[in-house]
Order: structure tokens, then sequence, then C-alpha cells
């Protein structure tokens, strides 16, 4: 219970703390909100608000669980690991979603085909080895879980 809490103060730490920081570095560099000109007026109130907030949600995710298993000494499970892939990969598509938008100076980033793709594409690298792991992946799955025996009787 220890590390949990733990990890709890981490990541409210961080995120508490990182939040201001990363609002006011975006903001210096002008990393913010493009707006249309062909858009709702009421639009232009957005332009320039600081986009990319998620780096601070994954950055307290990830403190808080590396905290967590420094704090109990223990080595993170097969499927913590692939979590936390799965976290940091779907990040790197949302950052690159706002990297496009700010970096190109419009308001559409990936294609919505690439966000599409993008996510399933890192669901199934994290569900590959978690499957491959767990035996669903074998010729006959079904019969390796219990509740398999009731269907049948």
């Amino acid at each position: 219970m220890v590390p949990l809490g733990i990890s709890l103060l981490t990541s409210l730490i961080v995120s508490l703390v990182g939040t201001p920081v990363l609002i006011r570095v975006l903001r210096k560099h002008q990393y913010g909100q493009f707006i249309r000109k062909d858009g709702p007026t009421a639009h232009y109130t957005k332009r320039g608000t600081p986009t990319m907030g998620g780096l601070v949600i994954i950055l307290a995710t990830v403190c808080g669980w590396v905290a967590a298993h420094l704090a109990s000494w223990t080595f993170p499970s097969p499927s913590g690991w692939l979590l936390m892939l799965l976290i940091l990969g779907l990040g790197l598509i949302g950052f690159l979603d706002d990297y496009i938008k700010i970096s190109r100076q419009r308001s559409l980033g990936l294609t919505p085909w690439a966000k599409i793709v993008g996510p399933l594409s890192e669901c199934w690298h994290c569900y590959f080895p978690a499957a491959t792991n767990l035996g669903l992946l074998s010729p006959r799955p079904l019969l390796r879980f219990r509740w398999y025996a009731t269907l049948v009787d």
C-alpha cells in the first residue's frame, strides 16, 4: 500500500509542478493552438493556447510508476512494461499530431488515416506479446479457460 501512496504523491507533485512550467515554456516559444480563418470568430480567443498538455500527464504517470517500483524494490512485471509502452506509444502519436499542427501553422495534424492506424498498430504491438504470454494465440485458445467447460456442458 505504501508504494501506491508514493506513486500517487509523485504523480501529483510532477503534474502540479510540471503543468505551470510547461505552459510557460510553450508560451515562451509560442507553441500554441492555430485557428483557421474560416472558422467561427469565437474560436479566435483560443489562438495561442498552449497545446501538448498530455506531456505532463504522461511524465507524471511514468514518474509515479517508477517511484512505486523503487519504493517497493521490485522489478516491473512484463504487463507493466507493456502498459508503459502503450502509454508512451499513444503519447507519441498525440505529440506528433500536436507537433505537426504547430510546425505547419495549421489546425490539421495527422491525417485521419494515421489517427486510426497509429493507435491500432500500437495496441497490436502491445497486445501480441501479452496474448502470446497468456497463451491466447495457441491453436485452441478457448480450451485453456475454465469457463469454456460450462459452455460445452
